[in-house]
C-alpha cells in the first residue's frame, strides 16, 4: 500500500480540528466599565442593511456624583448611534456650544437613556432596536453629567436579518466573504494535493524548496479557513480602560 504524504495527513488532520470548533459569532461584545468619567465611550462601529438591529444590554449600573448635587438626572446619560456622515454635524453642534449635549441632537439615532432603567438597586434595561436606514453607525455611550463616575456591565449585539430569518453577524458588504474564502480554500487545498502527490511520485528529486512550496501553500490554505471559522471578530469579553 502506498503510504499517503506527511503534508496530506497533516491537512486532513488540521481541517477536521478546525470543523469541529463552532463558528465564533461576530459584533458581540461584553465589557465592563468602572468609574468611568469619560462624556462618551464609543463601543464598536457596524455596518447595518435595512434590515439590521442592535441589542443593548446594561446591568449592574451605578451613577457616582463627585459635585455637590448627589441626584444626577438620569435622562443625560445614555446609547445612541452616530453615522459617518452625521459626525461632522454633531461635532459643530459641540463646538459651538461648549455645554451642548450630544443626547440632544437631532443628528443622532437614540436608543435609549438611563431614565429607563429598572429601579436599584437592579438597575437593569435591555432592549432591542430595529435600524430602518441603511448606514454604517457608530454605537456610543455619553455621559453629559459633569463631575460623574458611571459603572456598569454592557453587552452589545449588532446584526441583520437574513431573508429567512435568521441574523447575520457580519456587516454590510462583508456578508459574501465566508463563501470567497471557502472557494479559495478549497483551491488551495487542491493545489497542495497535486502538489503533494507531485513531489512524492518524484522524491528522488525533491529539495527543500520544494517542500517550503508545500508548506507555504498549507499555511495559505489554513489560514482561509481560520478567516471561514472566525467570521469576523470574536466575542470580545473584556474592561475598559481607566479613564483619565
Amino acid at each position: 500500500m502506498t503510504k499517503m504524504p506527511p503534508a496530506i495527513v497533516f491537512l486532513l488532520f488540521s481541517v477536521a480540528l478546525l470543523a469541529a470548533i463552532p463558528p465564533s459569532t461576530a459584533e458581540i461584545k461584553s465589557l465592563v466599565i468602572s468609574d468611568d468619567a469619560r462624556p462618551m465611550i464609543l463601543f464598536e462601529k457596524f455596518g447595518f442593511t435595512h434590515t439590521g438591529h442592535v441589542t443593548v444590554s446594561v446591568s449592574s449600573v451605578s451613577v457616582v456624583s463627585t459635585s455637590s448635587d448627589p441626584n444626577p438626572d438620569p435622562s443625560r446619560l445614555g446609547f445612541f448611534l452616530l453615522s459617518e456622515e452625521s459626525l461632522l454635524q454633531v461635532l459643530l453642534e459641540m463646538q459651538q456650544n461648549a455645554r451642548f449635549c450630544v443626547l440632544d441632537s437631532h443628528y443622532v439615532t437614540h436608543l435609549f437613556t438611563f431614565r429607563d432603567l429598572s429601579p436599584p438597586p437592579n438597575s437593569r434595561f435591555n432592549h432591542s432596536y430595529p435600524v430602518t436606514s441603511p448606514n454604517e453607525y457608530s454605537l456610543f455611550f455619553a455621559n453629559c453629567v459633569p463631575e460623574t463616575k458611571v459603572s456598569m456591565a454592557v453587552r452589545t449585539e449588532m446584526y441583520n436579518k437574513d431573508p429567512n430569518g435568521s441574523k447575520d453577524y457580519l456587516p454590510a458588504g462583508a456578508t459574501q466573504l465566508p463563501s470567497l474564502y471557502s472557494f479559495f480554500f478549497l483551491c488551495y487545498v487542491a493545489f497542495l494535493g497535486y502538489w503533494s502527490y507531485t513531489c512524492w511520485t518524484n522524491k528522488r528529486v525533491v529539495h527543500r524548496i520544494h517542500l517550503l512550496m508545500a508548506g507555504l501553500l498549507l499555511i495559505k490554505s489554513l489560514n482561509l479557513i481560520c478567516a471561514v471559522r472566525g467570521g469576523s471578530s470574536l466575542i470580545n469579553p473584556g474592561k475598559s480602560p481607566p479613564s483619565k
